[in-house]
């Protein structure tokens, strides 16, 4: 009973605020800050599939809202017979992301002692006006900046192997592509659209055909996938523009650099949670990396052309 207890009340949303409000007064303490200037309020999330809250917080850092959930793989709002531990791609990913300028700020949080050993939450800073103006369902396709970012989202599902970029979980900000969430593509998707070289180093004729016959369709999972306007905006995008947003996009990214920034912090992150004895994933951490820097160099000699 103990070891379900464990397992499965991390989804409890009185755990949940626990577990927030404590992470964030000892943020609010390591910057000064005073008890008394310190205020968190919660209430219900209104969508999505995983469990969570959303905090509006008052802290030493400012005063912001967050919205929390659990891992991508943890506790769903309908019961979930096992859970999956959290997984270190997840935190690598939102790690470059933010790096990149492209998800907003994010917090890793460990659950409260004694109420979970197979999770942790994920707290975003809410991006003022999103899910009103600027998600992509919002967005008027004929806008003259939609083709680049429709481009930066098919490069990044390529390099990074990422799915469920759709129109909800993306959109821009002036000229700035931003991710609120995504899954981590599995290996169809890393088949079909994400892995750039094969063993020998053969390019696939997807990413070539994107690239060089403005043939091919974007990744899977992506806005412009879902048979949508996006698509229709899409097929109108030339093969010099696409090769031109991507090159532009990867130089702004700085990508091996942030790699290497992001494992740190991914793995900083890993002992916290070792030291708290919450279980994670990490069997192909190292194997991701090495194929995204693989994704990165295939990319940008295709692109050199």
């Amino acid at each position: 009973m103990i070891d379900f207890a464990l397992k499965y009340s991390h989804g409890n949303r009185d755990i949940i605020e626990q577990a927030v409000k404590a992470y964030f007064i000892d943020l609010h303490h390591k910057k000064g800050g005073h008890d008394k200037d310190f205020k968190i309020d919660f209430k219900a999330k209104s969508s999505g599939s995983q469990a969570g809250v959303i905090a509006s917080v008052t802290y030493a850092g400012g005063s912001t809202t967050f919205y929390v959930k659990t891992h991508w793989t943890g506790l769903a709002t309908s019961y979930t017979p096992d859970i999956p531990p959290p997984d270190l791609k997840e935190i690598f990913i939102y790690e470059f992301l933010n790096n990149i300028d492209v998800c907003p700020e994010v917090h890793f949080v460990l659950p409260y002692a004694g109420t979970g050993n197979k999770a942790i939450y994920i707290a975003t800073q809410s991006i003022p006006d999103f899910d009103d103006i600027y998600r992509f369902d919002k967005i008027n396709p004929q806008g003259n900046t939609v083709p680049q970012i429709l481009v930066q989202i098919h490069t990044l599902a390529c390099l990074l192997r990422l799915s469920d970029l759709h129109k909800k979980n993306c959109g821009f900000v002036g000229n700035d592509l931003k991710i609120v969430d995504f899954t981590i593509g599995n290996d169809i998707v890393r088949e079909k659209n994400i892995q750039c070289a094969d063993p020998e180093g053969n390019v696939i004729a997807t990413l070539e055909n994107f690239f060089y016959h403005g043939k091919s369709g974007p990744a899977l999972g992506t806005v412009a996938s879902d048979n949508s306007e996006y698509e229709n905006v899409y097929k109108q995008i030339n093969q010099h523009d696409r090769r031109r947003f991507a090159k532009e996009a990867l130089a702004k990214w700085n990508v091996l650099e942030n790699v290497k920034d992001a494992a740190k912090s991914t793995n900083d992150f890993r002992e916290k949670m070792k030291f708290a004895g919450v279980e994670f994933f990490a069997a192909d951490f190292e194997e991701y990396q090495e194929e995204i820097k693989a994704n990165y160099n295939i990319l940008s000699n295709m692109l050199q052309y």
